[in-house]
C-alpha cells in the first residue's frame, strides 16, 4: 500500500507465500464490509496490484466497488538481461541501491525522495526472490475470468520495472479500462507516493474514473 502524502509505506512481505497476503487482503475487504456496510475501493501498486486483483478474484461483488492497480506486471518478462552475472545480481539483491534507484523513478523526483523511499524497502523473502527471477509472472495462469467490478489499469511509458504493455495486456485479460501516462509526464514506477505532480494526475484519473462508473 502507499500514502499519497510524501513519502512510501512499504509492504511487509515477510509472510511464506504471496497467497497469504491475498487471503489477508480477502479477510480484511470481509471485515470492512461487515463493519461499515459499505463496499470497498481497492488501490494496489505493483506486486501490490497482483495482491489486489487476486483478492477481487475472491470477493463477493457487491463488497466491492471500484478497483484501481497501478504497473501491473503479468504475462511473460520482456527486459530480463542477458548478463548472467548481472542477472544473478539482481536476483540476489547485491547491486548497491545508487546504481538501481533511478530505475524506480522519473527523471523529476529529488536524490532525496529516493533515498527516502529505499531507506523504508524491506528486505524480500526467498519466494518473493524467487518469483521475481522466473521467466512469466506466476500469477498469470491465475488470470482467466475477466473481473465484473470497474476496474481501472495505470502505468506509465517510462515506467522501467513493469514495462507498461505488461499492464496493457493484464487490463484487456480483466476486462479493464487502461489508461498508460505519456513519457512527457515524467511519472516513473515509484514517483506516485512521492510526487506531487504524479499524485495530482493519478488522483485526477482516478476521480474521473470513479465518477464517470457512478452515473
Amino acid at each position: 500500500m502507499v500514502e499519497l502524502v510524501g513519502r512510501a509505506i512499504t509492504p511487509d512481505f515477510h509472510q511464506p507465500s504471496i497467497q497469504m497476503r491475498v487471503d489477508a487482503l480477502v479477510h480484511t475487504i470481509h471485515t470492512t464490509y461487515e463493519q461499515t456496510q459499505k463496499p470497498c475501493i481497492l488501490l494496489g501498486h505493483s506486486l501490490g496490484s497482483v495482491i489486489t486483483g487476486l483478492a477481487a478474484l475472491q470477493v463477493p461483488d457487491h463488497q466491492i466497488s471500484h478497483i484501481i492497480l497501478l504497473a501491473v506486471p503479468f504475462g511473460k518478462k520482456k527486459s530480463r538481461t542477458s548478463n548472467r552475472f548481472v542477472y544473478w545480481l539482481i536476483k540476489h539483491r547485491l547491486l548497491p541501491g545508487f546504481l538501481i534507484r533511478n530505475q524506480f523513478f522519473g527523471p523529476s523526483t529529488p536524490d532525496r525522495l529516493k533515498k527516502e523511499v529505499f531507506s523504508h524497502a524491506v528486505k524480500e523473502p526467498a519466494h518473493l526472490i524467487e518469483e521475481v527471477a522466473q521467466n512469466t509472472w506466476s500469477h498469470t495462469a491465475q488470470v482467466s475470468d475477466k473481473l465484473s467490478t470497474p476496474t481501472l489499469c495505470i502505468t506509465s511509458k517510462i515506467d522501467h520495472i513493469v514495462p507498461w504493455e505488461q499492464t496493457m495486456e493484464y487490463a484487456q485479460a480483466i476486462g479493464a479500462d487502461f489508461l498508460c501516462f505519456e513519457e512527457s509526464t515524467g511519472i516513473g514506477h515509484d514517483d506516485y507516493p512521492v510526487l506531487p505532480k504524479a499524485q495530482s494526475l493519478l488522483i485526477q484519473e482516478i476521480k474521473k474514473f470513479i465518477e464517470y462508473e457512478e452515473r
